[in-house]
């Protein structure tokens, strides 16, 4: 399990993230304390860097970790193009990941923190 899928079980089990004076904090419910300490470097690195991230920007971050991680298992290399599982078809003014219809670019908001968070990239890589 990586870092990114346990804090979305730990989403999952009712945990959050919140805002902190100088840097957000994990709330996780007592049963996943287990999982919190088995990763809590992981954790800690997502929440410093991506805790202004809502729960469905890290939910896509797993998706698109896992396509990241299978592309790599395979011997390809570069970056495969991230889609969410059901997404609406691509048309012209939509996100190539989820379907969501956009202004400029080619993808959401939403998809590109989650595409930085399934990365490892940190807000001072500005990369997006």
């Amino acid at each position: 399990m990586t870092a990114i899928e346990a804090l979305c079980a730990i989403f999952g089990a009712g945990g959050k993230v919140s805002p902190g004076p100088e840097r957000p904090r994990l709330l996780a419910p007592p049963s996943m304390r287990p999982l919190v300490e088995e990763h809590r470097e992981g954790l800690l690195k997502l929440v410093r860097d991506h805790g202004h991230c809502t729960p469905e920007v890290f939910r896509r971050a797993q998706v698109f970790e896992q396509q990241i991680l299978l592309w790599i298992a395979s011997g390809r290399f570069a970056v495969p193009v991230l889609v969410l599982r059901g997404a609406s078809p691509v048309t012209a003014g939509s996100c190539i990941s989820c379907g969501t219809a956009i202004r400029t670019g080619v993808r959401c908001i939403g998809c590109l923190d989650a595409i930085g968070v399934a990365l490892g990239a940190t807000p001072e890589d500005a990369w997006t």
